[in-house]
């Protein structure tokens, strides 16, 4: 081979390589994007949430202060309080007048931000078709998803007012200032605490669902391209800051890898963490490319 051929060979895998990279780079930047628009919409749910949680909360604070008219004296509090009957009772009565909106909530947010994923992925790869939320992958994912985080939600909730009404057993509170502190939780499951900076369950449930299911729509994307014959491949992006956490950046790291493949910290895509900021790009591999 002749000096002169070496040189264009190496000349145009340099640049082969430079239009690579270029793509890669303005693929992420999009994805970015993307995930930053569908992540927005996680706000909408963010506020159905509280509004629902404090409707709860004023329901079961009523039901709850009701109790006192059920026992001769306010000692008996202890009893119905701690034997976990009555207070579990009245809680299932509050959350089923509410879990039908709950459901509706969760479902709807499910939706917009698979479709988001799954759209914003056939963009990316150029494919001229659009994502369609009847897609069976889609439906099972609604109607399991949804179902089980209303289930996780509800009895999540259980477990801090177990807490909040044992410590009010404890301190002597009475019937009506039991509600009042209840009350108060479900203000925080709604707003959170402002001044401590502290972010609110409903924040944190619509963020870390709004990302799982934008994930799974473009992961269910990539999985459909598989199935058809396609050799495919993703890799791991984050925001670049130093908020990055070291797991994500490991992942990162990893570059492209097959589809089935799990990255380094054991996920199959993001989120690897409550509040994950990171993504998955997705790409056909070149059947000649070595793994």
């Amino acid at each position: 081979m002749t000096v002169a051929i070496r040189r264009n060979l190496q000349a145009g895998g340099t640049l082969a390589a430079a239009l690579a990279g270029t793509a890669n780079k303005l693929l992420a930047a999009a994805k970015r994007r993307q995930r930053d628009s569908a992540m927005a919409a996680s706000v909408k749910v963010e506020k159905r949430l509280a509004e629902v949680f404090l409707r709860e909360g004023l329901l079961f604070a009523r039901l709850f202060a009701h109790l006192r008219d059920r026992f001769a004296s306010e000692s008996a509090i202890a009893e119905a309080v701690l034997g976990e009957d009555e207070w579990v009772r009245l809680l299932d009565l509050a959350q089923s007048q509410v879990v039908g909106e709950k459901r509706h909530i969760i479902e709807e947010g499910l939706k917009a931000a698979l479709y988001a994923g799954g759209q914003g992925t056939l963009n990316a790869l150029g494919l001229g078709v659009r994502f369609d939320l009847k897609n069976p992958r889609a439906v099972e994912y609604v109607a399991l998803h949804g179902a089980e985080l209303v289930t996780r939600i509800d009895e999540t909730t259980r477990d801090y007012l177990r807490t909040v009404i044992r410590n009010g057993v404890d301190e002597g509170l009475s019937y009506d200032q039991m509600a009042k502190t209840i009350i108060d939780r479900y203000k925080e499951f709604a707003i959170g605490r402002p001044p401590l900076h502290i972010d609110s369950r409903a924040r944190l449930i619509a963020v870390t669902e709004t990302a799982m299911a934008y994930e799974e729509g473009s992961a269910m994307v990539a999985r459909d391209l598989q199935d058809a014959g396609l050799l495919m491949e993703k890799s791991w992006l984050t925001v670049g800051d130093d908020r990055v956490s070291d797991e994500c950046r490991g992942n990162e790291a990893a570059g492209w890898i097959p589809l089935d493949s799990a990255f380094p910290s054991g996920d199959d895509n993001p989120p690897a963490h409550p509040a994950c900021r990171c993504t998955t790009l997705y790409r056909r591999r070149d059947e000649g490319e070595a793994t």
